[in-house]
């Protein structure tokens, strides 16, 4: 599948229609304004039928990665960490992929509403 670079408002278009048809999911991103993305000068990816992707910032921080289809997880983490190499996300299902994708937990902060899953920082790991 050929993941490519695209402008911001397709990417958050894309990322929107994601967010109402996988309801469940979109919890799990941080949803930034096209002023913020511009502001982390975030560069963004998808697929070529729009349906899954991520961003990279200036900081190789990967953002929102996101597929509707299932499925696609491997294929977007392993050209994200081409492109960057730390990320973030709530502990559960997501950090567990990461960890198999090999990322390294570098930092665990927990999480403002009470009984809520703790934040994971992780870094990719070298070698």
């Amino acid at each position: 599948m050929i993941i490519e670079k695209v402008k911001p408002l397709l990417f958050i278009n894309s990322l929107n229609k994601m967010r109402k048809i996988r309801k469940p999911l979109k919890n799990n991103l941080s949803i930034y304004n096209l002023k913020e993305y511009r502001k982390l000068k975030v560069k963004f990816y998808l697929t070529r039928d729009n349906l899954s992707g991520f961003g990279i910032t200036k900081d190789k921080e990967i953002i929102n990665l996101f597929s509707i289809p299932k499925g696609r997880g491997k294929l977007l983490i392993n050209k994200a960490k081409k492109l960057g190499n730390n990320l973030n996300c709530f502990e559960g299902y997501l950090s567990k992929f990461y960890k198999l994708a090999g990322f390294k937990k570098i930092k665990e902060i927990k999480n403002w509403t009470k009984g809520e899953p703790s934040i994971i920082y992780f870094n990719l790991k070298k070698g």
